[in-house]
Parts: C-alpha cells; sequence; structure tokens
C-alpha cells in the first residue's frame, strides 16, 4: 500500500515544510490506523515530494532524522513502514514527483512481489454532502482488495478494518439497511421497505464545517427507539424521527433549512438533512409528479426506493 506522508501521516504545513522533529506531528488516529493497515497490507510503502530539501530550508539530514522519528514512533505502536521514497525535485514535471509514477515505479522495482491493481473510482456524488460517499468508497476498496487478492477476511474483520478508516465506513461493509450504535461499528439489519417511494437529493454546494457541528449537537431525548419509528409508515416520520444536526446546520445555512422546506412544499411526506450535511432528502410516493425550482447550480437527484 503506497501513502503519502504530508497530510496523511503527519499534520500538514500550510504554505510551508516540516523542517524537523519539533515540528513533526502525527495526524489524529494515524499511528493505529498505520497499525491496522500494517495487519492488512503486506507492504506499507511511503511516497512523499519534498521541495524543501532543494529549496534549502533544511538540509538531507533534517529529512532523514525527520523519518527516523516517524518510523520509531510508528515501530512502537506496532506499526511498520516498509520504506520511504521521497523526491526533492523542484520541477513539477519530474516523473519521480507525485503525481507522476516514478517512486511507484522504482516501488516495484525494489519490491518485485507487489502485486498489480488498478482501480478507477468514478464518483457521481457531491463531494461533502454527507452522503457517505467517503466511507462508501473506502469500505468497497476493503471489500475490493480481500476479494481480489483472495484474504479471506471475515465479515468481523472487515468491519473492524472498516472502523480504523471512519466511523461510517462499518455499515458499508454490510451495506444493507441497519440500526448502527456505539461508533457505528454496531449494526444491526433492520427490514425496511420503500420499494413504494422515490427520493429526491438536493445538495446545496454548501461545505457544512464538520466539527463545528459535531461541537454544538445537542441530542434531544427521545421517547421511542429510531427502530420502532421507522416500521410504522412515511407518513408519520415527519413529527417523530429526527435529525438532531439540523438546528446546528439550519443556523449556520438558512439556504439548507429552506429546502427541506420547499421539499415539503412539494408534496414530500418526510424530509430531512443527510447526516451533518449539507445534502436535504425528501421521499415522495413514486406515483407523485413534482415541480422543483432549485438553483441551477444545486445537485439535485431522484432515486427509487
Amino acid at each position: 500500500m503506497f501513502l503519502d506522508r504530508d497530510g496523511v501521516i503527519n499534520v500538514e504545513k500550510k504554505d510551508s515544510y516540516v523542517l524537523n522533529i519539533s515540528e513533526f506531528i502525527f495526524s489524529a488516529g494515524a499511528q493505529k490506523a498505520i497499525k491496522t493497515l500494517s495487519e492488512i497490507f503486506g507492504l506499507i510503502l511511503i511516497v512523499s515530494n519534498q521541495r524543501g530539501v532543494s529549496k534549502g530550508v533544511m538540509s538531507l539530514e533534517d529529512l532523514h532524522d525527520v523519518h527516523a522519528y516517524m518510523l520509531e514512533a510508528i515501530n512502537q505502536q506496532k506499526g511498520r513502514i516498509d520504506k520511504i521514497y521521497f523526491c526533492t525535485d523542484m520541477d513539477s514535471s519530474s516523473p519521480n514527483r507525485k503525481p507522476n509514477p516514478g517512486m511507484a515505479l522504482q516501488a516495484k522495482k525494489d519490491f518485485p512481489q507487489i502485486a498489480s491493481i488498478k482501480m478507477h473510482l468514478h464518483k457521481v456524488i457531491p463531494v461533502g454532502g454527507g452522503l457517505g460517499g467517503g466511507s462508501s468508497d473506502a469500505a468497497f476498496t476493503i471489500r475490493l482488495l480481500d476479494q481480489e487478492f483472495d484474504l479471506g477476511l471475515t465479515t468481523g474483520k472487515l468491519i473492524a478494518y472498516a472502523l480504523e478508516l471512519g466511523s461510517d465506513c462499518p455499515f458499508f461493509i454490510i451495506n444493507e439497511p441497519c440500526y448502527a450504535a456505539g461508533r457505528g461499528e454496531l449494526l444491526e439489519t433492520i427490514q425496511l421497505d420503500l420499494s413504494a417511494w422515490k427520493f429526491v437529493v438536493v445538495h446545496p454546494r454548501i461545505q457544512v464545517d464538520t466539527s463545528l457541528a459535531y461541537s454544538q449537537i445537542s441530542p434531544s431525548p427521545s421517547t421511542r427507539s429510531i427502530k420502532e419509528i421507522i416500521q410504522q409508515p412515511p407518513e408519520t416520520w415527519k413529527t417523530e424521527l429526527k435529525n438532531d444536526f439540523e438546528p446546528v446546520i439550519f443556523k449556520q445555512h438558512p439556504a439548507i433549512k429552506t429546502i427541506k422546506e420547499e421539499l415539503y412544499q412539494s408534496g414530500a411526506v418526510y424530509s430531512s438533512l443527510s447526516g451533518s450535511g449539507s445534502s436535504v432528502f425528501g421521499l415522495f410516493s413514486k406515483k407523485q409528479e413534482m415541480q422543483l425550482n432549485f438553483p441551477p447550480n444545486y445537485f439535485v437527484k431522484e432515486l427509487l426506493g
């Protein structure tokens, strides 16, 4: 597995470089994640552009010291990095600078056992929409690697690995309607038939500050379980099925609240913010014809249940 360094393993310094050990700060959860990845993949390789050396703001010795510090800290957490590749070239067209393939090709020479795999990600949903796009990409990549390399991982193991990548990821290992608890890893499949309905998903191209949303959310007490509520007809969900992120997000972005209101005005039997947003979905009868008038820059998609 190839990993970048800055912004992945360590916190990236905007418009600058990690010049020495004192400036190297691990990204939250990075050491634990590398330990998990070490158990899945036969090789963990770092590829990193390091222009700071060529610019003279740091030396090769400084860079080696940073890498030695990083490797020691990872090893102490039972993780593993097999080799670090870096490019100090200034020219962006250098074959060795990411995203050019020079470092990867060198790794293939150094480790001929590296299996060849090519993946193409075709993303058709908005980024940052609260739709679980990144989480599903991560989960399905784990599933793909398990299948392609015949790793024989159990569902429990797949879920455990997915949880290391994100709290939403285990759901997509199951990929069925589930009731989730804990951090998202405690999943209970549920019966949910929405075949008589269609969804309309609206994304206003607004980026929600997720960390701010989580810091301000105040979950309201519930007298009934979600599992009970969703077994009722969808027409009854409006008064009982609530997303506690809505008061926070609607206050920050009134335009998102307007979307929900317009979906109800257009005949939705239920509408809600998706996750922490900024997408909003509406549930309509399949037979219902709608006239939606959202701004042309909005992403609007109709999906059958």
